[in-house]
């Protein structure tokens, strides 16, 4: 049995549109690290949405340790592309809200003490190494460090399935590489179940077990999945040359470019 499990999902978002998701089906093994690729409209974030309980799909389901995936829980956290922080808390209150719902006793963890809570809240700052900057609000901080914040508030909820969706698109290629490798660390670290929506195929070969490659839509679906197999852990210097490497790189762009080009624009 799967660890989660993405069985036959269709989805529309009207009954007289095509299909966005068609016939999609997926099983991630526990501690695996998996990403979703493919061209913008081809359902991805879609498919994340779904697995969060954000969306239901028309047709087929998720299941999560065999159980049915049909809301959002703290077993499933989300880090957006917009980190998405309250700005008017500190970077600690921001956090301490994703625990104090996690830990109040309803959602499967244990209920902590607010002591408990606090030496938690602060554990996983650390462990993002922003407990230097727990005091101050999003505002004083780099984007950078915005989405450190948010990684560490879903990581602080104990997720079984981290669900990334796109979260260093929108900063500097040097921020971009220091967090791609900080989650690599973390991921060594917890083994936490990682599905991750990316358009970068360098990040996709880096970070990844297996990377699912999609199909254009409307009516998307699977093209391919391409098992990395490269040895963990990684060092991006390393790899550069990694004839493993390059020819995983080079078996995602031929899909994307060669096989399932980008929709060209429609004439006006």
């Amino acid at each position: 049995m799967a660890f989660l499990s993405v069985s036959d999902v269709s989805i529309a978002f009207s009954a007289r549109a095509p299909d966005v998701l068609s016939h999609v089906s997926l099983d991630i093994a526990r501690g695996e690290y998996v990403s979703i690729i493919g061209h913008s409209g081809c359902g991805k974030s879609t498919l994340l949405n779904i697995v969060a309980g954000l969306l239901r799909a028309t047709t087929g389901g998720v299941l999560l340790e065999d159980h049915e995936v049909d809301s959002p829980g703290p077993d499933r956290a989300v880090v957006f592309q917009n980190h998405s922080l309250l700005p008017w808390l500190t970077c600690r209150e921001n956090v301490r809200l994703a625990v104090d719902q996690a830990f109040d006793g309803a959602n499967g963890h244990p209920r902590r003490s607010r002591a408990e809570r606090a030496a938690w809240v602060q554990h996983n700052l650390d462990l993002v190494r922003m407990g230097h900057a727990a005091d101050k609000r999003p505002a004083e901080i780099s984007g950078g460090m915005k989405q450190r914040i948010g990684i560490a508030r879903a990581l602080a909820m104990q997720p079984k399935v981290l669900l990334l969706d796109e979260p260093f698109g929108a900063l500097d290629a040097l921020t971009r590489a220091h967090l791609q490798d900080q989650v690599m660390e973390l991921h060594a670290r917890l083994r936490t179940t990682v599905m991750m929506i990316t358009h970068d195929v360098d990040e996709a070969v880096l970070l990844s077990d297996r990377i699912v490659m999609m199909t254009n839509g409307p009516r998307a679906g699977i093209g391919e999945i391409l098992d990395v197999g490269l040895a963990r852990p990684r060092n991006r210097l390393a790899l550069a040359q990694d004839p493993a490497f390059i020819a995983a790189r080079a078996r995602v762009l031929e899909f994307l470019y060669s096989r399932h080009r980008a929709p060209e624009p429609q004439a006006a």
